[in-house]
């Protein structure tokens, strides 16, 4: 009997966030805000953009938009830490997410083959899409 491995869409997440919002939490509870939610790599950016309070405040707001878009497409609850984005390259510049631990584990059981996201800014918000695709097999109708 013949098989497929076929594609399909297995979950799409949208979230929209307040920049101002998410600089208010930062600035209330700090580096427990940083390590509650974000990836270690991810701090390590957020502090060299911390010169410029603008661009730090839009780094907090989109990564924490693509990580709520990312657990809404699953359907789980993922955790933040665990969930990282890096930017894109000048050969491909689109942005790239990560998994580890758990959410990778359960990528896997699910067979989550890529994660597509977009991110945006515009004024005080950050929106990010994101659509998690699945491989699945089939199998062929024999003809009799």
């Amino acid at each position: 009997m013949t098989r497929f491995k076929l594609r399909r869409i297995y979950g799409v997440g949208v979230d929209v966030c307040q920049t101002s919002r998410l600089l208010k939490t930062y600035e209330k509870f700090g580096s427990k805000f940083l390590t509650r939610y974000l990836h270690p790599a991810e701090i390590s950016v957020f502090h060299n953009l911390s010169q410029d309070a603008s661009k730090s405040a839009q780094f907090l707001a989109s990564r924490w938009a693509v990580k709520e878009a990312v657990v809404k497409a699953s359907g789980k609850r993922l955790l933040f830490p665990e969930i990282s984005l890096k930017s894109g390259t000048n050969q491909d510049p689109r942005p790239k997410l990560h998994l580890e631990g758990t959410a990778n584990k359960w990528a896997q059981d699910e067979n989550i083959i890529d994660i597509h996201s977009s991110i945006s800014h515009d004024g005080d918000y950050s929106v990010a899409y994101v659509l998690l695709e699945a491989e699945y097999e089939m199998k062929a109708i024999e003809e009799v």
